[in-house]
């Protein structure tokens, strides 16, 4: 009767951890916001359009993406020389991933598709060091703060950002050639959304993997329940020893 009472309680240890982790992380998000960006090199474009002889790109940034689609308006064969891709947020600039190697293990493994004349390729690129796997789903870093995360401090993590530059260097090679884009959208503003209008960007599904049962906390936890269990089993099993007259 007490191992299934104990047994029982490490059942619902384990779930109450579950749970508990997972309420503090959707309590403590505060307020959300959504940003407004324009282009501003190599040309201006409010609408994130380019073109010049070469190419023809638009562009969307969510919260830790730039998403675009790219055609090419040549008589030469091109690719995205992806390996020399990087995003710089307020001038740092990072390594990236794409589609096609967004859940690899390594950023390194990149492959990318030839364009023929007037084909087009829809793409994104991610900081490399921005998605990881915890062992159990990918997590993304934004590219800047989308959450305030304290009620009290309302706007005062997230309006600074306006007027904040992030970069895209795309090399792309066409025919023989290598141009070497540069790009740079602005926060031009940030608006606070309610939480039932965020959706959660889109993104390639990701390959199936073997999920943790546990976390480490929790087998830890489970691990000294199941020492108490076995200490207690062995006691009440024990053969008793009348005491000496």
């Amino acid at each position: 009767m007490l191992f299934t009472q104990l047994a029982l309680f490490i059942v619902f240890s384990v779930a109450w951890l579950g749970c508990s982790s997972l309420g503090l992380t959707s309590s403590n998000q505060g307020n959300k916001y959504k940003y407004k960006y324009k282009l501003s090199l190599p040309a201006e474009s409010p609408n994130l359009l380019y073109r010049d002889d070469n190419i023809y790109v638009q562009f969307r940034i969510d919260d830790a993406a730039i998403k675009f689609q790219l055609q090419n308006i040549t008589a030469d064969p091109m690719e995205i020389v992806w390996s020399q891709a990087s995003i710089g947020i307020r001038g740092r600039f990072f390594p990236v991933r794409n589609a096609s190697n967004l859940y690899a293990e390594s950023s390194m493994c990149v492959s990318s598709a030839t364009i023929p004349p007037l084909g087009y390729v829809t793409d994104m690129a991610i900081p490399a060091q921005n998605i990881r796997y915890d062992g159990t789903s990918w997590k993304e870093q934004d590219l800047l703060p989308t959450v305030d995360r304290n009620p009290e401090a309302t706007m005062d993590r997230v309006q600074p950002m306006v007027g904040t530059h992030i970069g895209l260097v795309l090399p792309i090679r066409v025919g023989e050639t290598l141009v070497q884009y540069q790009f740079a959208f602005t926060v031009t503003g940030v608006d606070r959304i309610p939480w039932s209008q965020y959706r959660r960007p889109a993104r390639p599904a990701p390959p199936p993997r073997r999920r943790m049962l546990l976390t480490v906390d929790q087998m830890i936890t489970a691990g000294v329940l199941v020492g108490v269990v076995g200490v207690a089993s062995y006691w009440l099993t024990m053969k008793k020893v009348e005491p000496s007259p």
